[in-house]
């Protein structure tokens, strides 16, 4: 899919509209290391594929530090099983589709560091979406969102769907979405893929926006004035849209609202001087998405 945002130089935040811009994913690719995170990630993907006709990617990627107990490294007919084992794995999951051959897929199985190898099967496949999941941790920190997910967040530019470690593991149509924006021009790519899904699966949107001290009275009026401006007055979408404004920590006020309104699925936009960048473990999108119950989708500014 191609969303484009012309006129980046002079478009300003307050020209930022939910429109109905078409959406469709003809390519999705399920990364998985087979952890439960995976499998809920799996569920999504395949409904995706379901509804949007695409084609639907499976790829494992097998680590190649593997050693034997003597300190040797592992001979290439053992990481051979390793690569065969994979496919079986991966043959499961398709056993597991529903309505098994109704969805055109491919299997990838390769070897190598997959934090670098799954940014690279994206634009070589030229993928629309990239579904996974995350542990919510990686090596020493439990605040870590996890390398593999943080690589596809920082190189990865199509939209990356991550159940994290709290995510419900039964597949939950879409009917409620949240968005969350911070109104910012970064933001409109966020609020497209959130409005087109909202129309396409007749979702409840949320658009919430979090002010991270507590503002004047004022500041709040103009905050919820720009936050309904996002949605035209003449479109269909804004009799669906409910529109909130927190103040406090972005994550904590997020994850509420998601709770309250029993999201199926979280909208965020990345930014890439934000989180992506500078690998702050506490940064809103990883808390999120370590906390959350349901699905998170992170899409990346993308112009021109």
């Amino acid at each position: 899919m191609t969303n484009t945002a012309a006129g980046h130089k002079t478009k300003s935040a307050h020209d930022i509209h939910l429109g109905a811009a078409p959406l469709h994913f003809k390519r999705i690719l399920f990364a998985t290391d087979f952890s439960p995170q995976a499998s809920a990630a799996f569920k999504t993907a395949v409904r995706l594929s379901q509804n949007y006709g695409s084609m639907l990617y499976l790829a494992h990627v097998v680590s190649p530090m593997l050693y034997a107990p003597n300190g040797g490294v592992v001979a290439p007919a053992l990481q051979q099983a390793e690569i065969e084992s994979a496919h079986e794995k991966l043959g499961h999951h398709i056993t597991r589709m529903p309505e098994p051959g109704a969805i055109k897929y491919q299997q990838i199985v390769t070897c190598g560091m997959a934090k670098e190898l799954i940014p690279a099967i994206v634009k070589e496949n030229h993928i629309d979406l990239l579904a996974m999941g995350s542990h919510g941790r990686d090596g020493v920190s439990k605040l870590a969102l996890g390398s593999v997910a943080e690589a596809a967040l920082r190189h990865v530019h199509c939209p990356v769907l991550v159940c994290g470690p709290h995510c419900r593991r039964t597949y939950h149509p879409f009917k409620s979405i949240l968005l969350a924006t911070d109104l910012s021009l970064e933001s409109l790519r966020s609020a497209q893929f959130a409005s087109a899904l909202s129309e396409e699966f007749h979702s409840q949107l949320t658009i919430a926006h979090v002010i991270r001290n507590q503002p004047a009275r004022e500041d709040r009026d103009q905050g919820f004035a720009k936050i309904k401006e996002l949605v035209p007055e003449d479109t269909g979408l804004q009799k669906h849209t409910r529109f909130s404004i927190h103040s406090g920590d972005p994550a904590a006020e997020l994850l509420g609202v998601a709770e309250r309104t029993n999201a199926d699925l979280i909208v965020m936009g990345v930014h890439e001087t934000g989180f992506a960048a500078d690998h702050a473990p506490w940064s809103t999108i990883s808390s999120v998405i370590r906390e959350a119950r349901c699905p998170v989708m992170a899409v990346q500014p993308h112009f021109g």
